[in-house]
């Protein structure tokens, strides 16, 4: 049996709003349109090893190259 570690994501403090977010990860079929897409909501691009990562205050997007995987929305 192995032991069970203990694991503690820290969260930014909620905003005036009372949300909180830490990071989502988000697989995309073209990752520099999905980069462009959230400069433009005003992310701050940056990498952490080889993930394409968008930064807000307090929230992370990661950004992977992949195809979809579910149904699409329009059958929802």
């Amino acid at each position: 049996m192995v032991p069970v570690g203990v694991s503690r994501a820290q969260l930014a403090a909620a905003n005036e709003t009372g949300v909180t977010m830490g990071h989502v990860h988000l697989v995309v079929q073209d990752v520099e349109a999905g980069k462009k897409f959230w400069l433009a909501m005003g992310a701050t691009p940056m990498k952490l090893g080889a993930n394409e990562v968008m930064k807000f205050p307090g929230v992370f997007i990661f950004l992977r190259k992949g195809e979809p995987s579910g149904a699409p929305l329009d059958r929802w």
